[in-house]
């Protein structure tokens, strides 16, 4: 994305988010603020607005599912088509195998990750933090579940896709590795 266009986007995403939280705004709480604006119209009519806000939102949120449940997410993503890092884009014409670690019950989450080694990090992590954690991998060759790739070196150093897997059967996810521990804390 050009960064004069970059810098309207952000401009005007900060704009919206100002309307809901006149102050500074927590990472934790831009998710509620997106959907409250979807919601109240704000993006009719400009998709380009919609995506950057949409990944602005997701990768600022530690646990964008825990903040928004999937088909608000899902509904939002559907307007724009696909994402490709914070832009409108055509949507790819395969998937790479995708990886994900994941707390028992979230394993159709959306957020996947195209290097394993990344999600063996998380999977750790979990496990660092006492958690009971699975660590999974999904060898796709449906495009369509793809709403969004974010790619490219940046603060978080990930190639993370998301998935919109409300139609995809769990049987076919692998399980590469499980840990027992606690569920993670809720609230």
């Amino acid at each position: 994305m050009l960064s004069k266009e970059r810098v309207r986007l952000e401009s005007a995403w900060r704009g919206v988010i100002a309307l809901y939280a006149p102050s500074e705004a927590d990472r934790g709480i831009i998710p509620g603020i997106l959907a409250e604006a979807y919601r109240d119209g704000h993006f009719i009519g400009q998709d380009s607005l919609l995506a950057f806000a949409l990944m602005d939102s997701w990768l600022r949120d530690e646990y964008p599912n825990l903040a928004l449940d999937s088909s608000t997410w899902a509904e939002m993503f559907d307007q724009v088509g696909f994402i490709d890092n914070l832009a409108p884009a055509e949507r790819p014409v395969s998937l790479p195998t995708l990886y994900r670690a994941s707390v028992p019950g979230q394993e159709l989450g959306m957020s996947w990750a195209d290097n394993r080694g990344k999600a063996e990090y998380f999977h750790e992590r979990h496990r660092h933090l006492g958690w009971a954690s699975v660590l999974l991998m999904l060898d796709s060759t449906d495009p369509t579940i793809a709403v969004a790739h974010h790619h490219g070196p940046d603060w978080r150093d990930e190639y993370e896709w998301v998935l919109d897997l409300r139609s995809v059967d769990a049987a076919c996810l692998t399980i590469l590795d499980r840990i027992d521990g606690d569920p993670p804390p809720t609230g």
